[in-house]
């Protein structure tokens, strides 16, 4: 489990921004795991298309 996945499953930060998910995880497995156990503590996703100005 990499530092990031500890340090968001632990609630260490309120915030995760990535530009693209393929981008969160290693491979496909990785990243549907991830996603699974964030699921279960209750994270949110922003709709893609989100533009800051």
């Amino acid at each position: 489990m990499s530092r990031l996945e500890k340090d968001a499953l632990s609630r260490k930060f309120d915030v995760l921004i990535v530009w693209k998910l393929d981008r969160l995880g290693r491979s496909l497995q990785h990243l549907v795991t991830l996603l699974s156990d964030l699921d279960r503590r209750a994270w949110r996703s922003s709709p893609s298309g989100t533009v800051s100005t």
